[in-house]
């Protein structure tokens, strides 16, 4: 009879311990499963408050705009016409610098923009990647171009372009139209954009001089002349 009783109450607590383990392990479940819910849920939320879609600008505060304006080889123009970013919400985008820029299609991936965009100079395709994050509140995009770092600050643009000096804004210094239609002997025509030092230059990068009256010269020395308006 002793033994039926003993044997009785280890089936009990065999089959105790064995729903206690079953429930520990169902707690556990659920427990990780939300964690893992709420971080999706986080990074979603981080995510949707940054604010791409919209205007964007040169960040003064950690660009060397200066710098910027002094790159002719890199952003020719940029003390004429300064910089700008569009992004849009149907996945369209285009950046400026001076003459260099282009315009395509985006993608978000985690904290990566990447961008597919076609070159406006030579109509080449060309793949830059943004990095995304958030400083003192508002959206930063980080952008590598060539050998220097572009910072891009949301908004609409709030500083003018420095542009190196007051000379090259010294329009008696540096005559001529800022963009010029001239044409060859030959009959080809091109569109020409006045640069910071009073060169020209066209979006295929051929650059020209002006003798400040009515002849531009190219690098292989031919020259253009204004082409008559219709």
């Amino acid at each position: 009879m002793k033994r039926k009783i003993a044997l009785l109450i280890t089936v009990i607590l065999c089959l105790s311990l064995a729903a206690c383990s079953k429930a520990n392990e169902s707690d556990q479940g659920p427990q990780e499963n939300d964690t893992e819910t709420n971080n999706t849920e986080s990074s979603e939320e981080m995510q949707q408050s940054i604010e791409l879609a919209g205007p964007w600008h040169l960040d003064s505060e950690k660009n060397d705009l200066a710098a910027i304006a002094d790159s002719l080889d890199l952003f020719p123009g940029y003390g004429e016409w300064g910089a700008s970013m569009e992004i849009r919400s149907d996945g369209q985008m285009n950046w400026y610098i001076g003459a260099a820029g282009g315009c395509g299609t985006y993608t978000i991936d985690d904290d990566l923009l990447h961008a597919a965009l076609v070159n406006d100079m030579d109509q080449k395709g060309m793949v830059i990647d943004f990095h995304i994050s958030v400083e003192n509140e508002k959206a930063v995009l980080e952008m590598e171009y060539q050998d220097m770092t572009i910072y891009w600050v949301y908004g609409a643009q709030e500083d003018a372009p420095a542009i190196g000096n007051d000379e090259s804004r010294d329009e008696a210094a540096y005559p001529g139209a800022d963009v010029v239609e001239i044409v060859n002997l030959r009959g080809d025509e091109t569109t020409i954009y006045k640069l910071a030092d009073g060169t020209y230059m066209d979006r295929m990068e051929h650059h020209f001089t002006y003798n400040g009256a009515d002849i531009w010269t190219d690098e292989n020395g031919a020259e253009w002349n204004e082409a008559a308006k219709d």
